[in-house]
């Protein structure tokens, strides 16, 4: 009991936050490294560094409800789930820091591109991730009475 309610939802939530920033920021990143910075690999460092700024707290909460749902549902589906909170919980605390910020002028369309797409694309990866650690902890349905 203690280690479906506890202790997974906390190593999932650590998983996630470790993982989920940077790899969500690097798959946007990369190509526009690539493309316009002279210094790629600089670029692609410092955005990975920078991307716990506002990616870790969203990742932490998106590990812990997927460490609730883990237990619950088949392994494609948390895959999805956590996508989808994944972009909720970006989309969300990106749009709240636009509106909070009245010097911020950042169009829908950016939040959406630069910082909700990674929380999909990380939350996705971390769900994969997780799935394969902690999956096994998910108990078989019961069959009813089945002869031998």
């Amino acid at each position: 009991m203690f280690r479906n309610m506890v202790a997974i939802p906390f190593l999932c939530a650590i998983l996630f936050g470790c993982i989920g920033p940077p790899v969500g920021s690097l798959v946007i990143s990369i190509p526009d490294a690539l493309a316009q910075s002279p210094d790629p690999a600089g670029t692609i460092g410092l955005t990975a560094f920078f991307s716990y700024l506002y990616g870790y707290i969203p990742a932490f909460c998106t590990g812990l409800l997927a460490g609730l749902i883990l237990p619950r549902v088949r392994p494609s589906i948390f895959i999805a789930l956590c996508g989808l909170l994944g972009f909720v919980l970006a989309f969300g605390f990106a749009a709240t820091w636009r509106l909070g910020n009245p010097f911020a002028y950042i169009p829908f369309w950016n939040i959406i591109i630069r910082m909700a797409l990674p929380g999909l694309l990380g939350g996705s990866i971390c769900g994969l991730l997780t799935s394969v650690c902690f999956g096994a902890t998910r108990k078989p349905r019961a069959q009813g009475n089945l002869p031998n």
